[in-house]
């Protein structure tokens, strides 16, 4: 090996021990932010399973959808097996829309999948007059034809006269369910969703307070907690 091949060597080995250098560091980075991350959503969700009445107007913009859903979450994991009805109206608007975009968000998230999993399938009927409350029109109509595109999927004798299947697919007659899902996701970015969603939300703040509720309770345990790991430092 002549004395250039050793010198062009030596400064690849160099220049791949200092990439690799970076590259740890910015994993550890990336790591420790995702576990920041994670802890503040814990942290939020512990605040915000309860709803005191006002919260809402006292907390930021950026967290009233997350206090809200945290809120509907623990009111279906108090009643699970749907024994009674858990939501009201606001409530059902809110979180009907949550579960279809958690449905359709990631890499194999598809609409088809929000039409056939038992745990989505409750809130098919109410998708379509949540967006129109929220005002997401142009999302009300994709909703429709998607519904009605998953009934004949389901179903393959289930019909409407002509003139209505025209009036309920309108420019959604040839789409498939992969085309729904694309469709869906370029809506919710470009229709400013999220803001419609907090704007519902605080015209109806009423809605989502839990006044039967004993934050008083709360406190008292939140101050033994802090006294508790007081005397732990200590």
């Amino acid at each position: 090996m002549t004395t250039s091949n050793i010198i062009v060597w030596v400064l690849a080995i160099i220049m791949f021990l200092f990439l690799g250098y970076f590259l740890v560091r910015r994993l550890r980075s990336n790591r420790a932010d995702e576990k920041e991350e994670a802890m503040q959503l814990a942290i939020k969700q512990e605040d915000y399973k309860y709803l005191k009445p006002g919260i809402l107007d006292e907390i930021s913009r950026g967290d009233i959808l997350t206090a809200v859903i945290f809120h509907c979450m623990r009111k279906e994991d108090e009643d699970f097996d749907n024994e009674t009805d858990t939501f009201n109206h606001s409530e059902t608007v809110v979180y009907s829309i949550y579960q279809l975009s958690q449905t359709v968000s990631g890499k194999s998230g598809s609409i088809h999948s929000f039409f056939i999993s038992p745990s989505t399938k409750k809130y098919i009927d109410d998708i379509v007059g949540a967006f129109e409350e929220v005002g997401a029109i142009d999302l009300a109509e994709l909703m429709t034809a998607a519904k009605y595109f998953s009934k004949i999927i389901e179903d393959e004798n289930y019909v409407e006269d002509a003139q209505k299947e025209e009036e309920i697919m309108g420019i959604y007659a040839n789409y498939n369910y992969s085309d729904y899902t694309n469709e869906f996701a370029t809506l919710v970015s470009t229709t400013n969703l999220q803001d419609k969603i907090i704007d519902f939300i605080l015209d109806h703040k009423e809605d989502f307070y839990d006044y039967d509720h004993d934050f008083s309770a709360d406190e008292i345990i939140e101050t033994e907690s802090e006294e508790e790991l007081e005397e732990t430092d200590a």
